[in-house]
């Protein structure tokens, strides 16, 4: 039987822009971003600040592992609600 540990207690990264999935080699590689002002005009009291998509996190699994991801990814949206599967109860 499989144990699952998390000795390093890898955060959660809140992922809130663009996100682009590519195939290099043997890998598929996720890359997760999200939005953020610019710091400077931030603080400068900027009506609008500059926007940057910056990368958060970027995954990189193996092709042989990447089906059982899409599966887990389409269960849960098919779960979590017809909104977000697209279909009509």
């Amino acid at each position: 039987m499989l144990t699952y540990i998390d000795p390093q207690h890898v955060m959660e990264t809140l992922a809130t822009g663009p996100c682009n999935a590519h195939i290099s080699g043997n890998l598929m590689i996720l890359t997760f971003t999200t939005i953020r002002p610019d710091p400077e005009q931030l603080f400068d009291d900027a009506t609008k600040p500059n926007l940057t998509s910056v990368v958060v996190a970027r995954l990189a699994i193996p092709l042989e592992g990447a089906p059982q991801v899409a599966r887990i990814i389409i269960d849960l949206l098919t779960k979590a609600s017809p909104a977000v599967s697209g279909k009509n109860q």
